[in-house]
Formats: C-alpha cells, sequence, structure tokens
C-alpha cells in the first residue's frame, strides 16, 4: 500500500552505485527501513532530501515487516545545518538519531516522540545548552520507552524520597564529594536560584548545599533511600551519589511538555548553568542509557570528546 508520511533520516547505508538503504523514524510508521533506488544520483525523485537528519515529507510503499519498504518520492521539510564552531551540536545531533535507531522497534508508531526529536535537533542547531538538550533528549526516549528511572520513591524499598532533607550519613563512605564519571570531574553544583522554563512557566530551582548527596542506582533503576543504600553498600554493590539539584533536573525533564512540535523554548536561564552542573546532569543520563542497552553507544563516545574540560 503507497503511504505519505513526515520522516527523519536517522540511518543511510549504501546499497549499490545509485541506491540507498535509509531507516527512517516517520511521524505514524514508527521507524522504517526504507530502499531508495537512484537515491545516490544527483538527479532523482528525492531532490536531495535524504541527507541524513533532513525531516522530510516521503511517499513510499509499505510493505511486510520483514522485506523493505520502497521509497518512491521525498521532499525536504527542513535540513539539518549547524555552523563549524557548533561540533558539539552536530553530534548531539547524530546522537540523538542513534537513539531513535537503539531504542524503537520496527513499525512502532510514536507521534509523541517523533514532536520530541524534531524539536530537539531544532534547538541543537542553535549552538547553545547542547548538553542540557541531549540529556533532555535521553530522559525523554527512556520515558516514551517505559524506562526512565524512578525519582520519587526509593527504587528498592519504595519509600519516598524526599531530596529536601538528605541525610549524608551513608553517602560520602562510598565516593568522594566530587564525582569522577569516565575520567572527567564534574566538581559541585552550584546552583544559586535559577529560573527554568517549564511548560511555558518559569520555575524557581530549590536552592541546596552541593555537598547534600542522594543515593543513586542503575541497576535498581533510580533512587534509593539511605537504608538500602547502606544495604547495597555492605553487599558490595555499587551507586551513585547525585545533588539534590541532578534530581531536580531530572524531575523537571519529567514534568516538562514536550509534546509541542517545533516549540523554541525559551533558555535564557538554562544557558546559566555552569559546565559542571550540566555535566553531572548529562553523565548521569549518559549512563542511564547505556545501563538499559547495555553497551555505550558509539556516537555518545563523540560528543563525550566535546565535552568541556
Amino acid at each position: 500500500m503507497i503511504e505519505k508520511d513526515e520522516a527523519i533520516v536517522i540511518r543511510s547505508v549504501d546499497f549499490s552505485e545509485t541506491s540507498l538503504i535509509l531507516t527512517l523514524f516517520t511521524k505514524r510508521f514508527g521507524k522504517i527501513d526504507a530502499l531508495a533506488k537512484g537515491g545516490r544520483r544527483l538527479k532523482s525523485s528525492f531532490e536531495s532530501a535524504l541527507d541524513i537528519l533532513s525531516q522530510i515529507s516521503v511517499t513510499f510503499l509499505h510493505k511486510k515487516r520483514d522485506v523493505l519498504d520502497l521509497l518512491t518520492e521525498s521532499k525536504l521539510i527542513k535540513r539539518f545545518h549547524v555552523t563549524s564552531d557548533n561540533l558539539s551540536g552536530l553530534y548531539g545531533a547524530y546522537y540523538v538519531a542513534d537513539l531513535l535507531n537503539l531504542f524503537t522497534e520496527p513499525d512502532a508508531p510514536n507521534e509523541k516522540l517523533f514532536n520530541i526529536a524534531a524539536q530537539t535537533l531544532v534547538q541543537l542547531e542553535q549552538a547553545h545548552s547542547v548538553n542540557y538538550f541531549v540529556a533532555r533528549f535521553e530522559y525523554n526516549i527512556m520515558q516514551e520507552n517505559g524506562t526512565q528511572p524512578t525519582l520519587h520513591i526509593c527504587a528498592e524499598c519504595g519509600s519516598n524520597i524526599d531530596n529536601k532533607n538528605v541525610d549524608n550519613k551513608n553517602i560520602d563512605s562510598v565516593n568522594n564529594d566530587n564525582a569522577n564519571v569516565d575520567g572527567m570531574n564534574v566538581g559541585d553544583a552550584n546552583v544559586g536560584g535559577l529560573n527554568i522554563a517549564m511548560a511555558g512557566q518559569p520555575q524557581k530551582v530549590r536552592r541546596t548545599n552541593a555537598r547534600e548527596r542522594i543515593p543513586f542506582s542503575f541497576l535498581s533503576g533510580g533512587v534509593i533511600c539511605d537504608n538500602c543504600a547502606e544495604k547495597m553498600r555492605n553487599n558490595g554493590q555499587m551507586y551513585k551519589p547525585i545533588t539534590p539539584f541532578a534530581l531536580d533536573m531530572l524531575q523537571h525533564f519529567a514534568n516538562e511538555n514536550t509534546t509541542k512540535n517545533n516549540e523554541t523554548e525559551n533558555v535564557k536561564n538554562i544557558t546559566e548553568l555552569n559546565d559542571n552542573t550540566m555535566l553531572e546532569i548529562l553523565n548521569l543520563t549518559n549512563n542511564c542509557i547505556n545501563h538499559q542497552l547495555g553497551t555505550r553507544p558509539r556516537t555518545q563516545k563523540w560528543l563525550q570528546k566535546n565535552y568541556p574540560e
């Protein structure tokens, strides 16, 4: 059956001297693999619209799951473009495409995730707050997959977690105050009272003591209480102390309205976050992704090479 839809090009492989095999994340059909006959020719019915990260309108012959769809026509809606001084934005966009491929199944529609991805690509073009938008997309895709970390109750025993009254008794014995992730010192978060744009409304982020820490277990799937942290420590199991601000930001991602497509977020106050603060949040979401996939995506390695020193 011939179908028409919007799509983001997330992967492209040469099939012959003239043709391509594309992986597209579409709005109504989810992820599909399609053969673009003649897609490598300069003059074709695809109008040079098949570049990675492009948002396009496609016409294709939708076949059975185990057979490639046949792409018959495409028109460019928006090409992803960054300046030469925004390599981190480019690597972030490649990472977004990689996550769409890794976290989604063929023919599983998710219009909300399509809108989130399209919006994120627009924001990554703008050369600011790249780490923020990458971390937010990582949380969003876990949320859409139903595998987001637990943030309000202990992932082990189910008791409530109150990050306003943090008990340090079992935390400092596990890690130093300055967390070191992948060889990078993320240091103490110096937050102050920042306004974070949330669903169109500014939200005051609570001032916190940067040396407070909340136990977070990738194995358990979220925050854990002090009692469970002590049990894990006694059993030789690892967990990561995180700042209350990092937990606040994850809760912000969880509550944020991200369904409005192509809406440019107000990042006036996001850009005030210092590098160490964003590195803690980004490394946290990076490691959640890695734990769920059982591996570290190649494009995440490219992105981390551009982390600030």
